[in-house]
C-alpha cells in the first residue's frame, strides 16, 4: 500500500468518528426540561465526565480503526464493524434524547455492546495494539447499559 493511501485511510477513520461525534453531540441535550426531569442513578457521573470519556473513546476509536484501516488484506467485515458501532452510537443518541425514549435507547445499547464484542476479535486478528484500544470502549458500554437502564426502568 501507498504512503498517500495510507494516509487517506488514516485521515477517513478519524473523520469518520470526528462525525459520529458532531452527530452524537447534535441530539445530546443534558440541559432539556426533559432530561433534567428523569430520576438519576446514584452513580450517575455529570455531563462533563461524559463529554470527557466520549472525546477520549471517540480517540481511542479512531486510532483503532486507523491502525487497522492500513493493514493489508484488511477484510470489509471489520470495516463495517467499525461503522455500525458508530451509528448505533448515533442512534443510540437520536433514540435516548431526540426521541426522549430510555428504553429504546437500552436495546439500542445491546446491539451496540455486541456490535463492539464481535468487533474486538475481528481487531485482534489484524492489530492487536489495535484491539487493545478497544477495551475502554467496552467497559464504557458496560457502564452505560447499567446508567440506561436504571433511567429506562426507573423513570
Amino acid at each position: 500500500m501507498r504512503k498517500q493511501e495510507k494516509i487517506l485511510r488514516i485521515a477517513c477513520s478519524v473523520l469518520f468518528f470526528a462525525a459520529v461525534a458532531a452527530m452524537g453531540t447534535a441530539f445530546t441535550d443534558t440541559s432539556s426540561e426533559w432530561y433534567q426531569s428523569l430520576l438519576k442513578p446514584e452513580l450517575q457521573p455529570p455531563p462533563l465526565v461524559f463529554t470527557i470519556v466520549w472525546t477520549l473513546l471517540y480517540l481511542l476509536l479512531a486510532a483503532s480503526l486507523s491502525l487497522v484501516s492500513v493493514m493489508p488484506g484488511i477484510q470489509k467485515k471489520t470495516l463495517a464493524l467499525f461503522v455500525l458501532t458508530g451509528v448505533l452510537n448515533v442512534l443510540w443518541m437520536y433514540t435516548f434524547f431526540y426521541l426522549q425514549n430510555p428504553i429504546g435507547a437500552f436495546f439500542v445499547l445491546i446491539i451496540t455492546a455486541i456490535a463492539a464484542i464481535a468487533l474486538y476479535p475481528e481487531v485482534y486478528r489484524y492489530n492487536r495494539i489495535a484491539s487493545y484500544l478497544l477495551v475502554p470502549y467496552m467497559v464504557w458500554l458496560c457502564f452505560a447499559l447499567y446508567l440506561n437502564y436504571e433511567l429506562a426502568f426507573f423513570n
